[in-house]
């Protein structure tokens, strides 16, 4: 009676389990990418689905969802129902993006799922240039100040950044130049155009004319093996700085949902060819879970905000140099606004004097000064034209114009009519000494 009742109690144990295993999925699985199709994270998550095929019987389709460096996808993912059947394919791209965009509260709503891939930070040189070791790199920045130029793509991103907390680790400084990609970055690197590129050592792989310098690592990549890393020269603190992609989930996705999706990515990163797309450009293959995930986005966090207010692209510090512009428009406005009642009060009135004339030549000079300092508020020009140019432009032509109304002041035209009352009188006089007239009495 006993063994009965157990063997009744695992029975119904195990079709209970095979009950909440059939729960999901209970459709097709919607993978959302981020950007357009054949970027590094659209290929990812493709291939991720590829090798997922073999472990289950779902069916996956990929979604490409670009748009404001994620936003838009991330939006999409969070307006699904949290049921696991969409999913979203991200990036560390995605926490600078969400930041600089006003979004900062996406990082909170959105469960930071797996992260599957860690792609190290290193810096890149060409294979001949002068200052191939690291030490020497360092020494000429040391020497010329803000005078070294390295590229990578866009502004405010992981490679930016990381190319900030180098100069800060190192005490040097150097300009950033940003590239519409890395591609880009990487041409005008072989072009001669600068010291350094920050990338991945995938961007250097199979290049003979590239080189890696050093990497972000805690020790020498099994790929790379003569690149040494930054706490080889006592900067531990850089060890740290990679890119990793991974999936992020809605918030708050049923346990079932969750367990499913664990397995399926430990599957899918235990898989030979899984590891073989990556290993050989020095990816590091990882199934870091949600818990310990989250550790990294919040350190990301952290990061991006430091460095991101101090190059002014955080929402709250243009919005605080859009008040300031704001108020001095409003200035500008008023004192506009002063000078044009005072012309009409003045040629109302009649009184518009040689003193007027000249008061309105000085106050379109003064205005003109004004809008010159304004436009120093302008960003200053990277290359070729900047946004003042056209501007001092215009107020060019304002000071001549004023000029132009100070010449042409009363004082000469009261002089002009001066000289023609006095020929008029001669004139007149003239004729009456031609005819004279006789007075008669009576």
């Amino acid at each position: 009676m006993v063994y009965r009742f157990l063997l009744t109690v695992l029975l119904l144990k195990m079709s209970g389990s095979a009950v909440v295993a059939a729960q999901f999925p209970t459709r097709p699985i919607k993978l959302v990418v981020y950007t357009a199709p054949g970027g590094p994270i659209d290929y990812t998550a493709r291939q991720f689905a590829e090798i997922a095929r073999q472990y289950t019987d779902a069916t996956f389709v990929v979604e490409n969802k670009p748009g404001a460096g994620g936003v838009v996808a991330i939006e999409y993912l969070l307006r699904a129902r949290p049921d696991g059947h969409t999913i979203l394919a991200c990036t560390k791209s995605n926490v600078a993006k969400l930041l600089t965009s006003g979004h900062a509260d996406y990082l909170d709503r959105v469960d930071w799922f797996a992260m599957l891939i860690r792609d190290r930070e290193c810096v890149i040189t060409r294979s001949n240039a002068t200052r191939l070791n690291w030490p020497d790199i360092i020494a000429d920045a040391q020497q010329r100040p803000g005078e070294q130029q390295w590229l990578g793509p866009g502004s405010g991103g992981l490679d930016h950044v990381t190319a900030l907390q180098i100069w800060d680790a190192y005490d040097v400084r150097a300009k950033w130049i940003p590239f519409k990609s890395g591609g880009e970055a990487l041409t005008a690197l072989l072009g001669g155009d600068a010291t350094a590129y920050v990338g991945n050592p995938g961007d250097a792989t199979g290049n003979p004319n590239l080189r890696v310098s050093i990497i972000s690592s805690p020790a020498r990549l099994e790929q790379f093996p003569d690149v040494p890393t930054f706490g080889e020269f006592g900067h531990a603190e850089l060890d740290d700085k990679f890119m990793w992609r991974g999936l992020a989930l809605p918030d708050r996705c049923p346990a079932v949902a969750r367990e499913w999706w664990a397995r399926l990515c430990e599957q899918v990163t235990a898989d030979k060819r899984w590891q073989a797309l990556w290993r050989p450009e020095g990816m590091e293959i990882i199934h870091l879970q949600s818990a310990d995930f989250r550790a990294v986005i919040e350190q990301d966090r952290r990061d991006f905000e430091h460095y991101l207010a101090k190059l002014d692209l955080l929402p709250s510090a243009v919005t605080e140099h859009a008040e300031v512009v704001a108020g001095q428009r409003t200035q500008l406005a008023c004192l506009v606004g002063c000078y044009f009642v005072a012309g009409i009060g003045l040629i109302w009135t009649g009184t518009w004097s040689q003193q007027a004339h000249r008061a309105l030549a000085l106050a379109i000079a003064g205005l003109a000064g004004l809008l010159l300092w304004q436009t120093t508020q302008f960003p200053a020009a990277q290359l070729g034209i900047g946004a003042a140019a056209i501007p001092r432009f215009w107020i060019g032509c304002l000071f001549i114009f004023a000029l132009l109304v100070m010449l042409r002041s009363p004082a000469n035209d009261v002089s002009h009519t001066r000289t023609a009352e006095t020929v008029v009188d001669q004139q007149t006089a003239d004729k009456w000494s031609r005819h004279p007239v006789t007075l008669v009495g009576i």
